[in-house]
């Protein structure tokens, strides 16, 4: 049996064990031979959505118009970004009927973060790439791979700790 890659394989291991036992991710377990992956898992989002309490009218909404902002190939992947930002931010406009009022279905919860559904993935490929990857994922939505995370956090940790070095607030 080969050794190359049980090194990243323990790294997984340890980085996965971190959001689920310290942090409190759920695991979605291995998606290596899970067929469409998405950057947007209308399942999971369907679900988070449900239980927040919106309608399945509203959900089928919100998931069309975030799908057609993300996918527009009318525009460049950084306006398409932009846009799925302001909906996730801001929260999906959606009118159900004519002359009902407009309501925002709101993807991730800002005002109680600890309400939004947490997990992580392993082995995620996206399409055409053939990189498996660990994926932090928010009410359904595939965030970044874990690796870019992981990493972005230690950098983050590294920033502060200097800081608080190069302060002398010991």
């Amino acid at each position: 049996m080969s050794t190359i890659g049980q090194p990243e394989r323990s790294t997984q291991n340890r980085v996965i064990a971190l959001f689920r036992d310290e942090l409190g991710y759920r695991t979605l377990g291995d998606w290596t031979a899970r067929p469409d992956n998405s950057n947007i898992e209308e399942g999971l989002l369907t679900a988070y959505l449900t239980k927040c309490g919106y309608s399945p009218a509203q959900i089928s909404k919100a998931l069309y118009e975030l799908r057609t902002e993300a996918g527009n190939p009318n525009r460049t992947l950084y306006d398409n970004n932009k846009k799925v930002y302001s909906l996730l931010h801001y929260g999906v406009p959606v009118k159900i009927e004519a002359g009902k009022v407009t309501e925002t279905v709101k993807i991730i919860n800002w005002e109680q973060p600890e309400q939004n559904d947490f997990a992580i993935a392993e082995e995620v490929t996206l399409r055409g790439n053939h990189e498996r990857r660990l994926a932090l994922v928010l009410s359904g939505l595939l965030l970044s791979d874990g690796n870019t995370a992981f990493a972005g956090c230690c950098r983050k940790a590294t920033k502060r700790e200097r800081r608080f070095y190069e302060e002398g607030s010991f």
